[in-house]
């Protein structure tokens, strides 16, 4: 109680000062233990067992319910003309730096 009686003669400009530093402590104290709790359930989190509990089904077994696609032959024509190109023009490139 003498605290509080001291406390009570102090100036105004104190007593706002004490609430406002007590109240910084208590968001600082608060703020910390919540940082800890997350930490400890970031910690904890089961990444596997969230996976296979959410149920996604993996990706192969996606690929192998995929219908099996073929290019026509004027793609794949195309695209060896194209491949063609490119290694003509990495020959040459070869050629002009020597």
């Amino acid at each position: 109680m003498d605290f509080l009686n001291k406390l009570r003669k102090q100036p105004e400009d104190i007593k706002k000062i004490i609430l406002v530093v007590i109240i910084i402590v208590s968001v600082v104290i608060l703020l910390v233990l919540w940082l800890m709790f997350c930490a400890y359930k970031i910690n904890k989190f089961d990444k596997r067992g969230f996976i296979e509990e959410i149920g996604l089904p993996s990706l192969e077994e996606k690929a192998k319910n995929f219908p099996d696609v073929e290019m026509p032959e004027s793609i794949k024509q195309d695209l060896e003309e194209i491949e063609q190109d490119i290694k003509e023009a990495e020959e040459k490139s070869e050629e002009e730096q020597i």
